[in-house]
């Protein structure tokens, strides 16, 4: 039997599927008319994506540095903000730092040539919890990555639908250091490539009709909302890691 659902104002409501995706369908009390929506089950609207960006020095031995001048740009009891890193690196010249995106190879059956997508922690809330909630729980539980900071650059009225489904995702970015090793959720492998070349990556990986251009002899695009947000940051530190002008 499919989880319970909630159907709004849809009057003789039933649900059609395998319990976790299913069709709500009902009559609406304004025309008498049936309606059907796609829906994950009740409880289950929260959803969230935290993405991974490493920070990768080209001499690992600055890292105690900037994360101490990082640290000083805030209080002793606080951690400092993703502008904070950037700021650090700013103030010891590291210009050339790489920032890479961290990707997690998942199934995905609406991939018609090989199941698979690219994309990043995330999932459905449990029933009771926030956005917030999910992103912190399921980064955790399938990222084993050292968290120096979160970043959510995302104004309040810019939300992430993911699919047909009745929800809204939350996106943040988690910039990370660390490997990481543990796959769930049927996860094939992860995977990484620096912001500076995604742009042109993801162009290639996400033209099923380019063989030639993918990452490897398979077709795995990279998930839309990643695709967006990730372009977004890309923005953000190329502006903010400008040399200073004299």
């Amino acid at each position: 039997m499919p989880k319970e659902f909630d159907s709004g104002l849809l009057q003789h409501a039933y649900s059609i599927g395998d319990g976790y995706y299913f069709l709500v369908e009902g009559t609406a009390p304004h025309d008498g008319k049936k309606y059907g929506f796609v829906t994950r089950g009740k409880g289950m609207q929260n959803a969230a994506t935290r993405i991974p960006i490493r920070m990768k020095l080209k001499d690992s031995a600055q890292m105690p540095k900037v994360l101490q001048e990082a640290q000083s740009r805030v209080g002793v009891e606080d951690r400092p903000t993703f502008g904070d890193y950037l700021s650090a690196l700013r103030a010891l010249k590291l210009y050339d730092t790489e920032f890479e995106l961290l990707y997690v190879v998942m199934p995905r059956y609406g991939n018609l040539l090989t199941g698979l997508e690219c994309d990043a922690p995330g999932g459905t809330a449990k029933i009771g919890e926030t956005r917030l909630e999910v992103a912190v729980r399921e980064f955790d539980e399938e990222a084993d990555l050292t968290t120096l900071c979160v970043y959510d650059p995302f104004p309040s009225w810019m939300q992430f639908s993911s699919g047909c489904y009745d929800e809204v995702q939350r996106i943040d970015f988690a910039l990370v250091t660390g490997k990481p090793t543990k796959l769930v959720e049927g996860a094939t492998r992860w995977g990484s490539v620096s912001l500076k070349e995604f742009p042109k990556w993801v162009s290639r990986q996400n033209n099923p009709d380019h063989l030639i251009g993918w990452e490897t002899h398979q077709f795995v695009p990279v998930d839309g909302k990643v695709v967006l947000a990730t372009m977004w940051l890309i923005h953000d530190i190329a502006l903010a890691m400008l040399p200073e002008q004299r």
